[in-house]
């Protein structure tokens, strides 16, 4: 199962999305869980050093990160 950890002021959330699941959605599910509205426009979604991008399924940033870090490496060698 595939879990969201946001950090928010120190305190760590998970949420337990489905694969297909959008992360505008998954989001909306951590603001919920906070007491947020999803309008706050305060608060930044970074993964892995880079902007969420809000229309992308949890799966597929992460597939989107793992090729761009493989490219990074390979550059390196």
């Amino acid at each position: 199962m595939m879990e969201v950890i946001f950090n928010y002021k120190d305190f760590y959330t998970i949420i337990q999305p489905n694969i297909d699941d959008k992360m505008k959605d998954i989001i909306n599910k951590f603001l919920i869980k906070i007491g947020k509205n999803e309008n706050d426009k305060n608060l930044y979604y970074i993964y892995n050093g880079n902007k969420v991008n809000l229309e992308l399924t949890c799966i597929k940033l992460a597939n989107e990160l793992d090729k761009i870090k493989n490219e990074n490496n390979s550059k390196i060698k």
